[in-house]
């Protein structure tokens, strides 16, 4: 089943983007066909995916299992909540072979550096740029391209929900987002705060010469026609016989103009949105000042569908009924939309309230490795040769990857709890203590599954004799203490070995 609604690559070479609300990683594997193997790895190898992006992961640092961290043949990048547990948070997974330069947290840049804890992101880039003596300038040790208008505290309120995950592909910068909603109606303000730096951002990179990708779930239905409730605010309950007699988009926007230019004004992030799209954004507005910076791939590959929604409201069953809105996006700048040979929205797919959407790149060889701006990139990096300097950012360990997580060196489970080496005859109780080594970042394809090698430390600790009290009726006393506790720790061990 799986087969034939999610479309093959069109080549062995094509870059494959995801993005996925998922509401909570872990309800995933509840759903088919994520349960089949109850893994990431099932997931990516189903979607064939090279990049993906996960929205409401709902997973706290601390609470992070390893099997979601450390992902076999691909790299993880998380962004958690400061502060509200079991909220928001986004994931970015790469699959190996693909270089990330750099993985960021927040789009302000006030965060800390994971690579460079002593600095933020800022600090990094105007260290950098006025070292560099390249004059067209980037920085080596960050992204860059950080709004200017954004004061430190503004900036780390929005970036303290574990929102937006920035990568850097070198041929592109990839910014996964999970952008925040209005539905209780007291979070406007910071709604209006966050688009305008993200819509900063974008710009800045752009200007920078970057090619950029916008992934996530947006919180925006672009088009009246996009949304139920704004198809029914507009046009009446009667609005599903009215597109079925438009029967495309085309004719929709001929008839109700009007519907049309409203809903594109109707909130600030939408007109926001509006200014950044191609190729029709300057159809209905007299705003001269407007200019498209990215492309709406998904809506380019099907101009003129109706109905193609991402989410439902999965209380009123209106996914079964297919009245939803599309706020799901992948959006792409004009030197990358142009090599999208395929993109869509996968809506048989289960697992939340919103469905997987994917664009597919078909990118030349030579833009992904001779890339003018890469060169620029890699004439910085404080290596003298052009071979070494290739070198070093594949030996980079990026700090944000999920891998290194420090709560991992802590954690055991279950079963080596309980995992008893004693000596013969000795009344001294040893336990294993499991340390497990992180992996160093994968510095070709060949390398391309992390490794998670697990080795044992043994620590004595001793205990003290404890003489049972004996009974002459009791069967305990036949026994001494120390062979009943050995016996039921072996009877535990042997539980887990059994059922692995």
């Amino acid at each position: 089943m799986t087969q034939r609604i999610i479309p093959s690559k069109s080549t062995p070479e094509t870059i494959r983007f995801v993005s996925f609300n998922v509401c909570g990683l872990r309800n995933l594997f509840n759903f088919d066909p994520w349960s089949e193997t109850k893994t990431l790895q099932g997931v990516f190898d189903k979607l064939d995916a090279d990049v993906i992006c996960f929205q409401e992961v709902r997973i706290q640092k601390k609470d992070l299992p390893y099997n979601l961290a450390v992902v076999p043949g691909f790299r993880g990048f998380h962004s958690f909540p400061h502060f509200k547990k079991g909220y928001s948070g986004v994931a970015v997974y790469v699959r190996d072979g693909i270089n990330v330069r750099h993985a960021e947290d927040g789009l302000s840049g006030w965060l800390k550096s994971k690579d460079q804890p002593d600095s933020n992101y800022r600090q990094l880039e105007q260290q950098d740029m006025a070292m560099s003596q390249v004059p067209d300038k980037f920085p080596y040790r960050c992204i860059g391209g950080y709004p200017r208008t954004v004061r430190y505290v503004l900036g780390e309120e929005i970036d303290s929900e574990g929102r937006s995950v920035i990568i850097d592909l070198g041929f592109c910068v990839v910014l996964g987002l999970y952008c925040p909603a209005n539905s209780l109606g007291n979070k406007e303000e910071f709604r209006n705060n966050y688009f305008k730096l993200l819509d900063e951002r974008i710009r800045r990179l752009t200007e920078m010469g970057r090619q950029v990708v916008v992934m996530g779930d947006l919180n925006i239905a672009r088009e009246v026609y996009d949304s139920c409730d704004g198809l029914e605010q507009a046009l009446g309950r009667g609005y599903q016989r009215q597109l079925r007699e438009a029967q495309n988009i085309q004719n929709f926007e001929n008839k109700h103009t009007k519907a049309v230019t409203s809903w594109w004004q109707s909130t600030e992030q939408r007109n926001l949105m509006h200014k950044w799209l191609s190729p029709n954004v300057k159809k209905f507005m007299n705003d001269e000042t407007s200019s498209a910076l990215l492309h709406d791939v998904c809506r380019e590959k099907h101009p003129e569908r109706l109905e193609m929604y991402t989410c439902w409201d999965l209380r009123s069953k209106a996914r079964e009924k297919n009245q939803g809105q599309r706020i799901d996006y992948i959006l792409a700048s004009s030197g990358l939309s142009k090599f999208c040979c395929k993109a869509d929205i996968l809506p048989n797919l289960q697992g939340s309230d919103h469905c997987p959407i994917f664009a597919d790149f078909t990118i030349p060889a030579e833009i992904l490795t001779n890339n003018e701006k890469i060169q620029q990139i890699l004439r910085m990096e404080p290596v003298n040769n052009l071979d070494d300097q290739k070198k070093h950012l594949k030996k980079r360990k990026l700090k944000m990857n999920s891998a290194y997580l420090s709560d991992f060196s802590t954690r055991r489970s279950i079963k080596t709890m309980f995992s008893v080496l004693n000596a013969p005859g000795s009344t001294t109780t040893t336990t294993t203590a499991t340390t497990i080594e992180r992996p160093s970042e994968p510095t070709s394809v060949s390398e391309s599954n992390i490794p998670c090698s697990v080795t044992s430390t043994r620590s004595s600790l001793k205990t003290k004799e404890i003489k049972p009290k004996l009974n002459s009726t009791s069967k305990i006393a036949k026994k001494p203490l120390s062979s009943l506790k050995d016996k039921s720790q072996k009877s535990i061990l042997s539980f887990f070995n059994k059922n692995q």
